[in-house]
């Protein structure tokens, strides 16, 4: 498994932790992080592929390899956020970064 994640594949493992029951679809994942349902479609293929969710059906749901991979990640990306909202950054960047927090202060 690779060690690494991309910020779209960390925000989506997120936003399938928080989601009710662990239940969210792609469509409500392509809504909730303003991507293309494509792009969401992509992003769940390799997290799948590198066994950090599975398929339930059509709803995706964390392995214990994604439970761990989020929380091995939640305190830099906590770190890098609040670098990134009181150094400055574009006012689109900063309401994705907060909206992205509010999801691991759930955690």
């Amino acid at each position: 498994m690779n060690d690494s994640v991309d910020f779209l594949d960390f925000r989506i493992l997120i936003e399938i932790l928080v989601a009710p029951k662990y239940k969210i679809t792609m469509v409500q994942l392509a809504q909730k992080l303003g991507e293309k349902k494509y792009t969401i479609t992509r992003a769940m293929d390799r997290l799948e592929c590198n066994g950090l969710i599975a398929r339930d059906g059509r709803l995706p749901v964390l392995t214990e390899a994604g439970k761990a991979q989020v929380e091995r990640y939640q305190e830099r990306y906590l770190i890098s956020r609040n670098h990134m909202l009181y150094e400055g950054t574009p006012v689109n960047v900063q309401t994705r970064m907060r909206s992205t927090g509010q999801c691991i202060a759930q955690i």
